[in-house]
């Protein structure tokens, strides 16, 4: 009997422990609210690629946020990037259409942990370390929708082939 209970009591240990284990950490179930909330936004999350001095950054994610169809051919030709510098300044250069005001504005209103921002062939990416709340999640969405819609238009500019009758 006393062999049964012990088996019996090691049994439920394992299989117990093991379903612990599968639980996501308070940091993992964090990271899933925020990519949660960001989809809900219209931001897709990505892996950080290498930068450019080809360092891997493991903590950092790409949030992007695409852009409108109506404004592909123009995002084709956008050359942008700010770089937040070790002093805490960002290196930036506006792009065209943009004022050096405006973008200094946009990238206050970032939120802590955000250390680049890029135009890329599919959007405006984000990266970011991802060490806030779900609200910051939303700071960052409304910045890049505010930086996408400064730089390209609302998308109601007339195409070349819109514009002839």
């Amino acid at each position: 009997m006393s062999t049964f209970v012990l088996v019996a009591g090691l049994t439920f240990l394992f299989v117990f422990g093991a379903a612990l284990g599968m639980r996501p950490s308070p940091r993992q179930a964090q990271l899933a609210r925020l990519r949660a909330a960001a989809t809900a936004r219209g931001l897709r999350v990505r892996v950080a690629p290498a930068t450019p001095g080809g360092q891997i950054s493991p903590n950092l994610v790409v949030y992007v946020l695409s852009w409108r169809l109506e404004q592909l051919e123009q995002a084709r030709e956008l050359r942008f990037q700010a770089v937040l510098e070790p002093s805490g300044g960002w290196r930036a250069q506006a792009p065209p259409g943009l004022e050096q005001e405006q973008l200094i504005g946009i990238l206050g209103d970032l939120p802590a942990g955000v250390t680049e921002l890029t135009a890329v062939a599919d959007g405006l990416a984000a990266r970011w370390d991802e060490r806030g709340a779900e609200h910051e999640v939303e700071r960052l969405a409304a910045a890049l929708v505010t930086l996408r819609e400064a730089c390209l238009g609302g998308g109601n500019r007339s195409s070349p082939a819109q514009g002839r009758t």
